[in-house]
């Protein structure tokens, strides 16, 4: 294997990103990786986020010995040419998950149509899965991604038309918005966002929460799940796995949206002082808009929380 191949920061790249570019992006791990005091070192922002789509795994007898890191798993992508290999640092623990079936077992336990899911986005931010030692934020689109630690991504279907047409993973923000369970299958299912007075498809009227301006029908993200976790976004459900075990589940959705079309502002959870996110000040860690169209869900987050 060619070790010149360019490099690119460890978990750099967008899940979301069109899948029929045809285009090789090769991705290495450290053992490889240029310096970034090389004259040729460009850094790429535009695609700095954390999820790229994996089909399956490539045998190792496939590849000379010499050339496999002990740390390194090979991987075929679905994004290239079939005889092209990508290189993932990532421990071989990740071939399987207990924690990423457990969340996978809730999803199903809803009874959604599976026809809402794409699978090849899935991710798992668990410390098994996304060790201490990763980045806890990227920039994408001049903003602050930070990254859902503790979570299980599952993909959704973004409409193709419109993410191409809006260029929607280079130049739209990553954003959450905590939810309940009904009004998440109306927002997945009409591929839409709520305003308050909306309806569900169980009949369930959305309001304004306590604390918001009554009368603004705006739909609240936030840069960080931290703050699109807590209770009064996130309602907890119980479930009981089938091992017999109690948790506590929560949803989030993870979403992209667009530039120039909302506003920020502090944070109206009576947190006052106390820091919610070590990495978006309280000041700035609400995002609000009218544009319900400007605001994309491309992942649905699951947390289990033992009871």
């Amino acid at each position: 294997m060619d070790v010149s191949m360019y490099s690119r920061p460890l978990e750099m790249w967008d899940s979301s990103y069109p899948v029929d570019s045809g285009v090789y992006t090769p991705r290495i791990s450290r053992r490889y990786k240029k310096s970034t005091d090389s004259r040729d070192y460009i850094p790429d922002f535009r695609r700095e986020t954390t999820d790229m789509p994996i089909a399956s795994f490539v045998s190792r007898s496939r590849l000379r010995e010499e050339e496999i890191s002990s740390l390194s798993t090979y991987r075929r992508d679905a994004t290239f040419p079939e005889s092209k290999l990508t290189r993932e640092r990532t421990s071989s623990k990740l071939r399987f998950c207990s924690y990423q079936k457990l969340c996978r077992e809730y999803v199903w336990s809803l009874n959604w149509p599976r026809e809402y899911f794409n699978h090849r986005f899935n991710r798992c931010y668990c410390s098994q899965c996304y060790p201490e030692n990763y980045k806890d934020v990227y920039i994408t689109a001049d903003e602050f991604y930070v990254i859902p630690r503790g979570w299980v991504r599952f993909g959704l279907y973004v409409d193709e038309v419109k993410a191409n047409c809006e260029n929607l993973w280079n130049t739209w923000i990553v954003t959450y918005h905590g939810t309940q369970l009904p009004a998440a299958q109306s927002i997945i299912a009409h591929r839409q966002f709520l305003l308050p007075g909306d309806t569900c498809d169980d009949g369930t009227v959305i309001g304004i929460r306590k604390g918001h301006i009554p009368g603004k029908n705006q739909v609240y993200t936030s840069p960080t799940i931290k703050y699109s976790s807590l209770d009064c976004y996130c309602k907890k459900y119980p479930y009981q796995a089938i091992n017999g075990q109690w948790y506590q589940a929560k949803i989030v959705l993870q979403c992209r949206q667009q530039s120039g079309t909302y506003e920020t502002q502090g944070e109206t959870v009576g947190s006052r002082s106390k820091r919610i996110c070590n990495i978006i000040p309280n000041d700035r860690i609400e995002i609000f808009t009218t544009v319900r169209a400007a605001v994309v869900p491309y992942g649905l987050l699951v947390q289990l929380t033992p009871m």
